[in-house]
């Protein structure tokens, strides 16, 4: 009589193989993602070098640089009620939003400086209102970037 039984479970295998990257023999395992032949620290390496160089990080520069050229000039005071600013109640907010007008994110004429009550309560809740004093205060600013954004 045959003896009739489900296959052995088939173990995860561990093999020492020569690293493409560093040429060095290391314990690649093959059961994660058989195409792959890098060691475990040249991945690390890897995703380090390129967390490091990411555009988000240039990017961020920028963004750091602009925003102490704008609190400079508006004098770290808020803009809508003049009240003097300090720390996280410091809002940078541009006219045009980065995502929709990605050309005027680090235009300083399409940022302002704000406090956290205006920024929040007024000009992202009543943006009608907001465009109105927006265009009343800075009509140069205004108008400047009514051309950028027709372009």
């Amino acid at each position: 009589m045959e003896k009739i039984g489900f296959p052995k479970p088939t173990k995860k295998v561990r093999l020492n193989k020569t690293c493409t990257k560093c040429d060095r023999r290391r314990l690649i395992k093959f059961f994660e993602r058989t195409t792959s032949h890098i060691c475990n620290d040249c991945k690390r390496t890897y995703k380090r070098i390129k967390r490091q160089s990411s555009k988000r990080v240039v990017s961020n520069k920028k963004t750091a640089t602009l925003r102490e050229e704008i609190v400079r000039r508006d004098n770290s005071t808020c803009q809508w009620c003049g009240k003097r600013l300090e720390g996280r109640n410091c809002h940078m907010s541009h006219v045009y939003g980065k995502g929709a007008h990605p050309a005027l994110k680090h235009d300083p004429l399409n940022v302002k400086i704000l406090c956290y009550h205006c920024h929040m309560q007024k000009w992202h809740k009543d943006p009608i209102v907001a465009r109105d004093w927006f265009k009343n205060k800075f009509p140069e600013r205004y108008e400047y970037l009514r051309e950028k954004v027709k372009d």
